[in-house]
């Protein structure tokens, strides 16, 4: 949603809420709106709560702000990908790529169209079939190549191709 319609639905929940006397259950990521519609806050991170509380006590408590406000103390590698190699069936369409992806930095594929920029992507979130054929795959010094899709994501990747299109090759 972009900010106008984000906007909109909070007013349409707080006016609910007032109007009717319910007791409303949201469930959403956007830690600003969260903070805004809110009286109570369960704060969760990979499946284990870290705290509940009103807005103000969550905001202040070390564990949310390191997951999810962006304080973070660790330093490190948190995505390492070692010398994969993909194919299409015959066609060789990525060949010895490495890339490390540090925690709280922003990271760019760059490349020409056909240059395998989504191939990768495919390749790490385990939506090509046996994918990577060489190299290996890790998420937090996790190996993942070889897993499904469904549990890669569960681990806290995803992947939103342009558009919005997604389709398993």
């Amino acid at each position: 949603m972009n900010s106008e319609e984000k906007q909109d639905m909070i007013f349409w929940i707080k006016d609910i809420q007032d109007t009717f006397g319910v007791t409303i259950l949201l469930i959403e990521h956007d830690m600003k709106m969260v903070m805004d519609i809110s009286d109570r806050v369960l704060v969760i991170n990979f499946g284990s709560p870290i705290t509940e509380g009103t807005p103000e006590e969550v905001q202040q408590h070390p564990e949310v702000l390191k997951a999810y406000l962006g304080e973070e103390d660790v330093i490190g590698t948190l995505l390492e990908i070692k010398n994969i190699e993909t194919y299409y069936g015959l066609i060789y369409a990525l060949r010895g790529v490495s890339l490390s992806v540090d925690v709280g930095t922003i990271t760019a594929i760059l490349g020409n169209n056909g240059a395998g920029k989504s191939t990768i992507l495919k390749t790490v979130m385990g939506l090509l079939e046996d994918q990577p054929d060489k190299g290996r795959i890790e998420f937090m010094e996790r190996r993942i190549d070889g897993k499904d899709t469904e549990e890669i994501v569960r681990m806290g990747i995803s992947y939103v191709p342009e558009g919005g299109r997604f389709s398993r090759s």
